[in-house]
């Protein structure tokens, strides 16, 4: 039986024990820390506050708190190397209590992104790849579809609302010109399977495997990630608004199209979205100049068409795929970047 999600708040030694039980051995190399950052009187300085799930030598902990404050900083991460005196590499999974990425859609679902962002940064220390960079965005799209596989899991459809918004956030990201993190074609197919397919019959193992399917399938390439950047990297997030049917929404490369048009969706609302507590409103003509566009093309399209790949089975319209829902507790479309 799912979770309510509506009901969740998160605890981060439960999600933890949680996550430990499920992962069985293979959780052993894994040490997971909450971090918190207290900044100090000055713009520069900081404290680092680490707390360690389970019990720890204090020199642990101690080198633990240096290796993040090193490696991270102020960020949620993941990093790869030996844990304390241990001679075999093992994993630290560093959860910042208040970062960017969970206070972006409101605090109404900040609990849903931070349990969303351990299950993110888990995958990194399960799933292998190249090194991420803004060509090669596979562990990025794996540790998403992990994430979003065991989301489903927790909660069933209702987690495809919020999943929306975390794969809009990352066509914003790319639209500035960053791909690192672009995962929207793995983030989006996976919402559109979960109509037909029930994720939580998967074992821990399962959804590992097929969490680096989906990235393998679904993760573009370099070529399609330069072409993007090319398209959007030149311009400042107001700037492409205003040129995208000359740039993205009349470009002959379908995945061009698609970033566009994700992006845009959130602006398409006749009452626009709040941007850092600012409104924001696309001129009426422009706002029905872009949805007759990108309805007419992507009712006839679909992500394996994008990625020119066989259709096994009926797939949906790419508009279908598109469609970023309205933050939970909030009236109007409200994000703060």
């Amino acid at each position: 039986m799912t979770e309510d999600i509506g009901e969740y708040s998160f605890n981060f030694k439960k999600e933890v024990d949680e996550l430990r039980n499920s992962l069985g051995d293979r959780a052993n190399s894994i040490l997971f820390a909450e971090t918190d950052v207290v900044r100090g009187t000055d713009a520069t300085s900081q404290q680092i506050n680490v707390k360690i799930a389970g019990h720890y030598d204090p020199d642990v902990t101690k080198a633990v708190a240096s290796i993040i404050a090193v490696a991270a900083g102020a960020n949620t991460c993941s990093v790869n190397i030996p844990i304390g005196a241990e001679t075999n590499a093992g994993y630290i999974i560093s959860l910042l209590k208040n970062e960017n990425f969970t206070d972006m859609f409101g605090l109404e679902n900040k609990p849903f992104l931070r349990l969303y962002t351990l299950y993110h940064e888990t995958a990194h220390a399960l799933i292998d790849g190249v090194a991420v960079d803004d060509d090669h965005p596979f562990r990025e799209c794996a540790a998403d579809a992990y994430a979003a596989i065991r989301c489903f899991q927790r909660f069933g459809w209702d987690a495809g609302n919020l999943l929306s918004m975390i794969s809009w956030g990352h066509a914003w990201e790319a639209v500035s010109g960053a791909t690192s993190h672009l995962t929207i074609s793995v983030l989006d197919k996976i919402i559109a399977d979960s109509a037909q397919r029930d994720f939580s019959k998967l074992t821990p193992e399962e959804t590992v495997e097929l969490a680096e399917t989906y990235a393998k399938e679904w993760t573009p390439d370099v070529s399609v990630l330069s072409a993007t950047r090319a398209v959007f990297g030149q311009n400042s997030t107001d700037t492409v608004i205003t040129k995208l049917a000359e740039t993205a929404l009349s470009s002959s490369n379908n995945f061009i199209f698609y970033v566009g048009s994700k992006f845009l969706q959130p602006f398409l609302r006749p009452d626009g979205i709040i941007r850092d507590g600012v409104p924001f409103h696309l001129p009426e003509g422009k706002r029905q100049e872009y949805s007759a566009l990108i309805k007419e093309r992507a009712s006839h399209m679909s992500l394996r068409e994008i990625f020119n790949v066989a259709a096994v089975r009926a797939e949906p319209p790419l508009a279908e795929l598109l469609k970023v829902s309205l933050p939970k507790g909030q009236k109007k479309f409200s994000v703060k970047v």
